[in-house]
């Protein structure tokens, strides 16, 4: 792996990578014990949901893939999947968020978003950047690499994004109305984030993004 945004697991070196590339990696975040719980957990959340869980059915573009939503500050998260509702409250994501974003007021980890997906013969997402201004915090819970749809980002395209979005609402357009599909012409230099199982990717989605093809 040579990413050139490679982060250490501090806030300042993240956020050094965060505001050149406007997407940061920290190799090995999770341990293997971790990993194993989450593994379990995210099973369940899509097999037998629960009360903290919402949204849960198939996947809008990945054949046979499946998706669900977890409201990680739900009263029963912690009762019912306790290491995923940990993780992503954590002081450290906090820190981040907040280092990111001061000194504005931000929303924190309002959902946790669980896909599993499969062979498919188009892509999971097209290139686009998210019409609400977001930083993600992402992880793969088993190695991924292109060709079983690795997620692809655009460095430095976070900048172009957040221009975009901001014209066209200077315009009085809508936020749910924002143009946001990019061209695949448009896209320069795209990296396909082949990641290891608990390599913890954070990315601004206002950076052209988009997810990949699941080969057979």
């Amino acid at each position: 792996m040579n990413f050139e945004f490679i982060a250490e697991p501090t806030v300042e070196s993240i956020i050094t990578q965060l505001k050149k590339h406007g997407v940061a990696l920290v190799p090995a975040f999770l341990g293997s014990g971790c990993l194993a719980i989450l593994n379990d957990e995210f099973s369940r959340t899509l097999s037998e949901g629960g009360a903290s869980v919402y949204g849960r059915g198939r996947h809008p573009t990945n054949q046979n893939g499946k998706v669900a939503r977890l409201d990680p500050r739900h009263v029963r998260a912690s009762a019912e999947f306790p290491t995923i509702a940990s993780v992503f409250s954590s002081d450290f994501m906090r820190q981040i968020a907040d280092a990111y974003y001061a000194p504005h007021r931000y929303s924190f980890n309002e959902a946790v978003f669980v896909t599993n997906e499969f062979e498919s013969e188009v892509n999971i997402l097209p290139w686009h950047f998210d019409r609400v201004q977001s930083l993600k915090f992402w992880f793969n819970l088993t190695d991924t690499t292109k060709e079983n749809g690795a997620f692809e980002y655009c460095p430095g395209t976070h900048w172009e994004g957040r221009y975009r979005a901001g014209y066209h609402m200077s315009q009085g357009c809508r936020v749910v109305d924002i143009p946001n599909d990019i061209d695949d012409e448009l896209i320069r230099n795209p990296v396909s984030m082949e990641l290891k199982a608990g390599d913890l990717l954070i990315f601004d989605a206002d950076g052209f993004h988009r997810g990949g093809v699941v080969q057979p």
